[in-house]
C-alpha cells in the first residue's frame, strides 16, 4: 500500500488538526520520516498533544512506529545500501548527524548536569544493546576525568543498581528509541529513590519514554538513524556518546587544574603498566 493510502479508512474519523497533519504526510513523506515530534508540531502549526492523539487514533503507540510504517510503504525510498566503496557515503552521514545534535544541544542543561556530576555520590550509566556500549564510553570517559563511574548494560543489574540509588546519585539512560523497556523500568526505580536522571535518545516524544520521564533530557538527531529498520547505527551511538562527552567537557572545564593533574597522572599509569 502506497504512503497516500495509509489514512485512507481513517480519514473521515479526523478532526480538523488530525486531517492537516495526515495531509503534510501523505505530500512530503520522506520530510516527515527525518522530523522530531517538535519540529512536526512547528510545520504543520498543531500541538504536541494532537500528534499524540493523531497516533492513537491511527493505531501507532509512538512516533517511531508510524515513520518506519511510512518507509516501508515508501512507493520509491530512494536509501539504497551504499557500495562496498562507501567510506565518503558513511563519513558524510556521521557528519551530517554530528552537526545535526550539535545545534540540538541544549548548553543551559549542559551546565546544570556537569555541576550534577560533581557533586553526586554515586555515578551510573544505564544502556541496553547498542546503547549500552554508549553508556560503557560515558562511563570510561568518566574515569578517564576521576569522576568514578559504573555503566550498567544487564536489564536485571540495572533493577537492582537502580533499587539501590539514593537522593545524591546520578543515572544517565542512553535508549535510542527511548522506549527500552529494561531502561525505562530502571529509570523509574531509580526516580523514586531519588535519584537525578539525565535521558539520552533520538526519540523526543514527551507522552512516553525517557523524554517525558527523565529530569534531564538530550536529543541525538538527524536523518540518518530514524530511518533504519534494521537497528540503530553507528551514527546514533556516535551521538549518544558526543551528547555524553559535552556533559564531561563541561564537567573538566568546571573544574580543569584538578582532572588535567589527575589526566596526566593516569596516562603515565597506564604507560608504566604496559611497558611492565
Amino acid at each position: 500500500m502506497p504512503v497516500k493510502d495509509l489514512f485512507k479508512d481513517k480519514y473521515e474519523t479526523f478532526t480538523k488538526s488530525e486531517r492537516k497533519i495526515a495531509d503534510f504526510i501523505v505530500s512530503d513523506p520522506d520530510r516527515f520520516v527525518n522530523m522530531t515530534l517538535n519540529e512536526i508540531s512547528a510545520t504543520v502549526g498543531v500541538g504536541e498533544a494532537t500528534i499524540v492523539r493523531f497516533l492513537k487514533k491511527c493505531g501507532y503507540r509512538l512516533l517511531l512506529e508510524l515513520r518506519y510504517d511510512i518507509i516501508r510503504k515508501m512507493d520509491a525510498p530512494g536509501h539504497e545500501l551504499a557500495d562496498v566503496d562507501g567510506m565518503p557515503h558513511i563519513a558524510a552521514e556521521l557528519e551530517k548527524q554530528v552537526q545535526a545534535t550539535a545545534k540540538a544541544i541544549d548548553k543551559e542543561q549542559v551546565m546544570k548536569v556537569a555541576v550534577l556530576l560533581k557533586k553526586a555520590v554515586h555515578v551510573y550509566y544505564f544502556g541496553i544493546g547498542q546503547s549500552g556500549l554508549a553508556a560503557e564510553i560515558g562511563a570510561y570517559r568518566c574515569a578517564r576525568r576521576g569522576r568514578q563511574a559504573q555503566a550498567v548494560s544487564d536489564a536485571h543489574m540495572q533493577i537492582i543498581t537502580a533499587g539501590g540509588c539514593g537522593t545524591k546519585d546520578l543515572v544517565f539512560a542512553f535508549s535510542y528509541s527511548g522506549t527500552s523497556p529494561e531502561v525505562i523500568k530502571a529509570v523509574k526505580i531509580a526516580r523514586q529513590r531519588g535519584a537525578t536522571t539525565v535521558g539520552i535518545s533520538a526519540n523526543d516524544d514527551g507522552e512516553v519514554g525517557l523524554c517525558g520521564l527523565c529530569d534531564y533530557f538530550f536529543l541525538c538527531t538527524g536523518e540518518g538513524p530514524k530511518r533504519k529498520m534494521t537497528g540503530s547505527g553507528l551514527d546514533s551511538l556516535v551521538t549518544m556518546a558526543m551528547i555524553s562527552e559535552v556533559i564531561m567537557e563541561q564537567y573538566e572545564k568546571n573544574d580543569y587544574e584538578r582532572i588535567n593533574d589527575y589526566a596526566g597522572k593516569m596516562t603515565l599509569t597506564i604507560a608504566e603498566g604496559r611497558e611492565q
